[in-house]
């Protein structure tokens, strides 16, 4: 086959080989092992004894696309000569090369442009659509120099003419430390889309707004926290000024300051150092802020980078905590106990044996006598030097186990009892508050012994009432039958001669019996009063219905007389004597039922539950008992009426009082919106059974 080129004609023997003679060629060459990327520094010049030096090869892993097996021969005595150490493989079709380079890392692809199948060429499409970046060298008879520039559009490496085979390691030296620049440069590339990534990341995220502008000084750069903080979306904001976020006020000497920023050369200035202080939403409303600006040159741009931080919740802080402070320090100053800070002193076993002042309040002064400049800085010994122990050791202990501590204490050296609190501050430290209460321990004192003079008084005065009430008891039941007899004996009197004597006698002898009979009857109700105090009580659960119900029996005959109606609803279990409250209930009955009105008597027992104890209430409809008797009427023999108009001598109602107070409760009168009285009384409360819950249902 002859084969002509722009610079001479040659003549090489060759003719188109089977598959087999390409077979045999690939085993000739793939001896080798794999290779791996090019690292020479510089490409050996076909020297023949740079293997026998000692001098390593490179490796280059070698993909032809070539149909003639003496030009793959010839190409790889060419790379071998020039010191390569090559291994390959041959490639004829285009899915035969496919699959070599999607298994294979090839170094470097030799490919003729024109093969029986295919163009070899078309494998830059190939490598081009896979997206791999190895160098393929176009290696052909014939090539001219527009078809050559083609292929080097199209991506080839280099074309390099089979006649002129010893510029090929040169090319593909070239090739692959084109390849190394390329391999270098998209790893920087892609390292800085990550830097760009990570920083633009870091913006976004930043919880400071971040704004870059340009030297015209509109805005470039708008974060995510601008966003919020400006109230104004990215969109909006680029290629707006920035001065749209700065007050009117603040507009010139921001622009100044922009200025002599630049001049200055400096690159960064620190939080707070701006002029102005404070910034502006999209919506108007001003807050507190602080800043830092930086520049740097992107080309020949200028660009200048701002981080504001709103500070409205820093600066409501300070506010409240300066605010705070003045409240402290106020009461600190005016508080009424007195203070100390003490720090603890250690002796050399590491035991507190002393405290030194480290702050008093104007307080400390008033209650202890000692002025501030004489104390303060100096150790509690120092002061007081004969200071008891036990207020040293007190005060160690607190410093120690951090336990506060609450006491009194009385202060030799001072002459004062104090009353004190001890906390720990701070390791080694502690704080006190005192008050000077030697008054009050005074009082207490004298308080002491009048309680002592006032409970033998009240065990005389109960002593004294115990014997006057076992006299009432005694002479009430004595005097019962003596009585008797005066009152048995006048009455025979008056049987006997009435109307024998003279009208005056007569007269005489009737109020003599009449009172002998209300002798009689003051003495039954003294001995009923005395009675209801010397009963012995007998507390239990007690149904105020069963009560109210024998009281009612009790009563039947005036109840029946006197056509009264006793009502009650819902009465509930109390803590009392059941016989004592049956007393109750039947006294302030009779009483509603003798002090009628014209109407017939009504009486109505109700009951209200408030917190641990039953209010019970017996009202009616009679004549009712003016307010100003209200407070009499509960006193022994204590009438409102005379006894023509009703009979009785004032003892019902006192017994009650006494019954009722003896159980706990008290007894009371209370207006209503109706004629008639209300009296109402207290008795503890008792839990309701299940059965007298359904009976009360």
């Amino acid at each position: 086959m002859e084969v002509f080129t722009a610079e001479k004609r040659s003549t090489v023997h060759s003719s188109r080989f089977s598959r087999a003679d390409f077979l045999q060629a690939e085993a000739v060459t793939s001896d080798c092992s794999q290779s791996a990327l090019c690292n020479r520094q510089e490409c050996p010049r076909g020297d023949p004894s740079a293997d026998a030096s000692g001098k390593s090869a490179t490796k280059l892993r070698v993909l032809f696309v070539e149909d003639n097996p003496a030009d793959v021969e010839l190409e790889l005595l060419t790379l071998r000569k020039d010191g390569f150490e090559v291994s390959s493989d041959v490639a004829l079709t285009a899915a035969e090369f496919t699959s070599r380079i999607e298994t294979v890392n090839y170094d470097v692809i030799l490919a003729d442009y024109n093969l029986p199948q295919w163009k070899g060429t078309e494998a830059l499409d190939i490598l081009c659509s896979k997206s791999m970046d190895v160098p393929l060298i176009v290696v052909t008879g014939y090539l001219g120099e527009e078809k050559a520039v083609d292929y080097i559009k199209l991506g080839a490496a280099d074309c390099v003419l089979k006649d002129h085979l010893e510029r090929l390691p040169n090319c593909v030296c070239r090739a692959l430390e084109e390849k190394a620049v390329r391999q270098r440069q998209k790893a920087s590339d892609d390292a800085l889309r990550e830097s760009q990534a990570q920083l633009e990341a870091l913006v976004q995220s930043a919880m400071d707004a971040i704004l870059t502008v340009d030297e015209a000084q509109r805005i470039v750069m708008f974060n995510v926290a601008a966003e919020k903080m400006f109230r104004c979306s990215q969109a909006e904001a680029l290629g707006q000024p920035i001065d749209c976020f700065i007050p009117q006020r603040f507009r010139a000497a921001h622009s100044a300051h922009v200025r002599k920023f630049g001049e200055t050369g400096a690159t960064s200035r620190a939080h707070g150092k701006f002029e102005a202080l404070s910034a502006s939403r999209a919506d108007g409303e001003e807050f507190p802020m602080e800043a830092s600006i930086s520049h740097s040159k992107v080309g020949s741009r200028t660009l200048f980078t701002i981080i504001v931080r709103d500070i409205t919740e820093r600066e409501q802080a300070e506010r409240a905590l300066h605010e705070s402070e003045q409240r402290y320090r106020l009461l600190f100053s005016e508080m009424a106990v007195g203070f100390a800070l003490l720090e603890v002193i250690y002796d050399e076993q590491g035991r507190p044996c002393d405290h030194r002042y480290l702050e008093l309040n104007p307080a400390f002064e008033t209650h202890t006598g000692l002025p501030r400049d004489k104390v303060l800085g100096k150790t509690i010994r120092e002061v007081l030097p004969g200071i008891e122990p036990d207020w040293i050791e007190t005060y160690g202990k607190v410093a120690t186990t951090g336990e506060s501590v609450h006491f009194e204490n009385y202060a030799q050296t001072l002459q004062k009892w104090f009353e004190v609190t001890a906390f720990r501050t701070r390791q080694g430290q502690l704080a006190v508050t005192f008050a000077d209460v030697s008054k009050r321990k005074q009082a207490e004192e004298v308080l002491n012994k009048s309680r002592i003079t006032s409970e033998a008084a009240l065990k005389e005065l109960a002593r004294s009432n115990a014997e006057l009430e076992q006299f009432a008891y005694v002479a009430s039941h004595d005097l019962q039958e003596p009585l008797r007899m005066i009152a048995n004996y006048t009455q025979l009197l008056a049987e006997r001669y009435r109307g024998k004597l003279d009208e005056q006698a007569d007269k005489y002898i009737a109020y003599a019996v009449d009172g002998t009979v209300r002798m009689q009857a003051l003495i039954q109700d003294l001995l009923k009063f005395s009675r209801a105090g010397r009963q012995e009580i007998e507390p239990g659960t007690t149904d105020c219905r069963a009560a109210a119900q024998q009281a009612v029996k009790n009563l039947q005959a005036a109840v029946e007389e006197s056509g009264a109606v006793v009502n009650w609803n819902g009465l509930p279990e109390v803590r009392a004597d059941a016989s004592q409250l049956t007393q109750v209930f039947q006294n302030l009955i009779a009483n509603a039922i003798k002090f009628h009105g014209a109407e017939k008597p009504v009486i109505q027992i109700d009951a209200e539950k408030k917190d641990n104890e039953w209010v019970l209430a017996v009202s009616d409809n009679g004549i009712g008992i003016p307010p100003e008797n209200w407070q009499n009427i509960f006193v022994i023999f204590r009438r409102l009426h005379t006894r023509a108009e009703y009979a009785g001598n004032g003892i019902g109602l006192a017994i009650c009082k006494k019954i009722i107070e003896r159980q706990g409760g008290r007894i009371w009168i209370e207006a209503q919106d109706k004629p008639g009285c209300c009296f109402k009384f207290t008795l503890p409360a008792e839990p309701m059974s299940e059965a007298a819950q359904e009976a009360h249902a």
